[in-house]
Parts: structure tokens; sequence; C-alpha cells
């Protein structure tokens, strides 16, 4: 599975955020709002938001990106904001470009939990490495009270906001970041260590080390060993599979000889049976004998595996019936 790195350029405190304006109470998670050291393709972190109004009137409630650096990052971010309902579903760079996005209208003294949840894509590609963005989350009161999730906020009718530190960063390791190079590129690397996995299994023996420690570090060549089983459990199905067809064949051919030859014996018998004028029970108790014996090799000649074993036992039941007089 691909690990892609998130790295936080910013500190993240342990104590959630509390900022408060005139009429406004607002608890961020944290501060910044998101910072993550490490993410996975795919994986889901999320943040929570509490927000209170303490004025004696309703207010309508909005929140917006501010303070934006759009490093490219922000288009493989899938962004969203919940309560009781779904207030945003898109990506970051589209809640960068939205004007504002309403979260509803809080009544006197009412308090709503928001959850801002980012998703990072499993389908992100090698041209997202190194890049970065950054951002402020402001929530407030349409054309009033605001506060950003980095301990700024003003009160004022203007709605103005100021940023109270560093905001959140989303980063990806790559050239230049003083980081593992290519962190996004492991199917070369996974391509690598196919093949010389296939190179090492001739050489690698777990009875003795001392040959494998030849190609570096001996927990190395059990790792390289490790990957050689693994490679090769992969192609045990289809030869299992390949191995039944061919089986299934090889004992419908010998079904079918002996089927032809209980035939032959029938007929044989027939001729005779002109020939030297046998009574009608004679040939009757042949022919259901032949009968009785097809219907025994259905089932046992099925169950036989293609071997010497199969061509011997078809062999001799067919000189048994050739020689009954």
């Amino acid at each position: 599975m691909r690990l892609l790195k998130l790295y936080l350029l910013v500190a993240l405190f342990a104590l959630p955020l509390v900022a408060s304006a005139a009429g406004l109470s607002v608890v961020f998670q944290a501060t910044p709002l998101f910072g993550e050291a490490q993410f996975m393709p795919g994986a889901l972190v999320s943040r929570t938001v509490e927000v209170k109004n303490t004025d004696a009137v309703a207010h309508a409630l909005y929140t917006r990106a501010t303070s934006t650096l759009s490093g490219g990052l922000e288009e493989a971010i899938d962004f969203t904001i919940t309560s009781d309902t779904s207030h945003f579903n898109g990506t970051l760079a589209e809640y960068y470009g939205s004007a504002s996005v309403f979260l509803g209208t809080l009544a006197p003294n009412e308090t709503k939990v928001y959850t801002f949840g980012a998703t990072f894509r499993s389908s992100a590609a090698d041209s997202y490495q190194g890049k970065t963005t950054k951002f402020d989350i402001e929530v407030g009161f349409e054309g009033g009270e605001v506060v950003t999730d980095t301990g700024g906020g003003t009160t004022g009718s203007t709605g103005g906001t100021t940023s109270g530190g560093s905001g959140g960063t989303f980063g990806v390791g790559g050239s230049g970041t003083g980081v593992e190079p290519r962190v996004l590129g492991d199917s070369i690397v996974a391509d690598f260590v196919n093949d010389f996995a296939d190179n090492i299994a001739t050489v690698y023996n777990a009875g003795a080390k001392a040959v494998a420690r030849v190609l570096g570090d001996e927990d190395i060549a059990e790792t390289e060993g490790a990957a050689t089983e693994a490679l090769q459990e992969s192609n045990e199905p289809t030869k299992t599979v390949t191995q039944a067809l061919v089986d299934t064949h090889c004992q419908l051919w010998w079904l079918l000889g002996f089927v032809l030859m209980l035939a032959g014996r029938i007929l044989i018998e027939y001729v005779r049976a002109q020939k030297e004028s046998y009574k009608l029970i004679r040939s009757s108790t042949i022919v259901f004998a032949a009968f009785i014996a097809t219907a025994f090799a259905t089932v046992i000649l099925l169950g036989f595996p293609c071997s010497f074993v199969t061509a011997l036992t078809v062999g001799g039941i067919y000189v048994l019936l050739m020689s009954v007089e």
C-alpha cells in the first residue's frame, strides 16, 4: 500500500483553541485546525468546531478560508463540513474559492458542533510530490463577529478578521524538502523489489545464511527471501487450476477408451453368438455385465489421478473382459 506522508510545517498545540467575540463563542479542537504529521492515501482526518451564539438574537453563521496559499495540493484533498446535515462537500480548492459557506442560523444561546473533514485521495499521483497548501479557517456571523482557527478574531460591522498566528498547512515530501525522495513513487520501488526477489531466489538459502550475507545485511536477505516465498505462493493457485484441468482431460480420455473397449467386447460377443448359436440368456448376461462395468469405471476412473496406475488399471480390466469365454 502506498504511503503518502504529510509533513506539518507549523506547531500543533495539545489544547483546543477557545476564541470569543461579542455574541460569538468558538471552540476549535486544535489550533490550527489541521496539521498532520503523517497521512495515508485515502485516509480521513477530521476536527470539530463548537460554535455558540451568546447574543440575544439569532444569527446566520458562515465559514470561509482566508490567508490561503495555493500550492496545488488543495486539488487532491476532498473537504467536507457537516453537523446534523451536510454544509459543504467538494475539494479544498473549491472551499478556497467560495466566498463563504452557509452553516445555518443559530438561535440565541444555541450551541452547535461542526465537523471539518479532509481526505487525501488514494489516486494522488507523483505530480503532487513536494507541493504544499496553507489556509486559515474563519467562522463568524454575517456582517458581524468572526473567529479564525489561528487564534485571531475581531468584532465590528465590517466583519473583518485578524489572523492570530500560522495557519494550517498540508505538505507532501519530495525533492528539496529534506525528506525521503519519491514518497509517491512506490510503483517504481515495487517493480524493483519484484525483480530483485526473482534474482535473489537462486542465492538465498535458509540453511546457509552466510551465502546470503554477501548481498548485504542478514536481515535484508531474510526480507528478500520472504518476498520470494510470497511471489511463489501467489503462483500456486494458477498451477493448481492448470493441473486440475490436465487431470480431468486425462481421466476423460481413459474413460472414453474404456467404453470403446467394452463396445468392442460386446461386438465380438454378438458375432460369436451369431456364429455359434449362443443362447439368448448368455448374450444378455454379457451385455448387462458390460453396462455394469462401464458405470463402475465412470465412478472409479474419474477419481484416479493421471498416472501409470490409471493406465495399468484400464489395461487390466480390458484383458479380463477379453478373456471371458
